[in-house]
């Protein structure tokens, strides 16, 4: 009785290892259809391997730049190239504003008359009109002459282009009134009057008022502003004239003078009419010989 309970202990006893059959159940479980044990672990063995490979790989991507980080970093190259040239045309253009800059430092002032620092020694020796009108019957007159001003394409006295002064004054009487573009005329007008004939700009139109100052050498011709409150040196009679002029001008005070600076020279116009069909054509120039023309008359003094 004894060996039997022991028998049926042993039967009743977990197997330390399986058997075939339990194996090929077991294999039956993993998937495999018909393998072995050496199977069994090759398939193990390749499961390892992939599970490693996928670490590796799984690892890797991590290391990646996300797509998002790399677009990011695009942007913010994108944006710092923008500003880089945004830099770079903002410098270009503070370039060319100091550039714009330097030429309009470079850019000559406009002229401007300026009184001459001797204008008192001027107008104490002066000869000109000592009113605002001058009348006398031209049987008054004891001397008369008419000669054209020298040096008007020079520099005067005080190293300023007489040009320039001309210029300014006629500018100006143009601004106040005293001094009209062709008279006044308009284009019709001067076709009819001027056919086949040059008209200048302001040809024949007087200054405000013309002097005569005798300095011992020379006699020096004056142009006074429109305002009558200074004047300036435009150029000198010729010697021949001066020799008449000095007996009247060193005696200035028992004499009256009337001084006339008529416009000469300068813009001009030309009018040409066409024979055959009538057409007038206009043609515009600058002779480059602006100047002025002396009218003067002595009388007795009588103002």
């Amino acid at each position: 009785m004894i060996e039997d309970k022991e028998t049926d202990e042993l039967n009743e006893e977990v197997p330390l290892e399986n058997s075939e059959e339990e194996i090929e159940d077991i294999l039956m479980e993993e998937g495999s259809l018909d393998g072995d044990e050496s199977e069994v672990n090759e398939l193990a063995e390749e499961k390892s391997d992939e599970e490693q490979s996928d670490g590796q790989e799984e690892t890797d991507e991590t290391t990646e730049t996300p797509v998002g980080e790399i677009t990011e970093g695009s942007e913010e190259n994108s944006v710092g190239n923008t500003e880089t040239i945004s830099d770079s045309l903002s410098m270009q253009t503070a370039t060319t504003e100091k550039d714009t800059e330097e030429v309009k430092e470079d850019k000559p002032e406009a002229f401007k008359l300026t009184a001459p620092e001797n204008l008192d020694e001027i107008m104490s020796g002066i000869c000109m009109k000592r009113g605002r009108k001058l009348i006398y019957r031209p049987n008054e007159a004891i001397f008369e002459l008419s000669t054209t001003v020298l040096g008007t394409d020079k520099s005067n006295e005080e190293k300023i282009k007489i040009k320039n002064i001309l210029d300014a004054e006629i500018k100006q009487g143009v601004k106040l009134g005293y001094l009209d573009k062709f008279d006044g005329l308009k284009t019709s007008e001067l076709k009819e009057e001027y056919e086949n004939d040059v008209v200048y700009e302001f040809a024949e139109q007087e200054f405000k008022r013309t002097g005569l100052f005798y300095d011992g050498k020379k006699v020096k011709v004056y142009v006074f502003d429109w305002d009558m409150k200074a004047c300036h040196h435009v150029g000198y009679v010729s010697d021949e004239s001066a020799e008449q002029l000095i007996p009247y001008l060193m005696d200035k005070e028992k004499y009256s003078f009337d001084v006339s600076g008529i416009i000469t020279g300068g813009k001009f116009k030309k009018f040409i009419k066409d024979e055959e069909s009538g057409k007038i054509t206009i043609e515009k120039g600058n002779d480059g010989k602006l100047g002025i023309e002396l009218d003067v008359t002595v009388l007795n003094r009588k103002d």
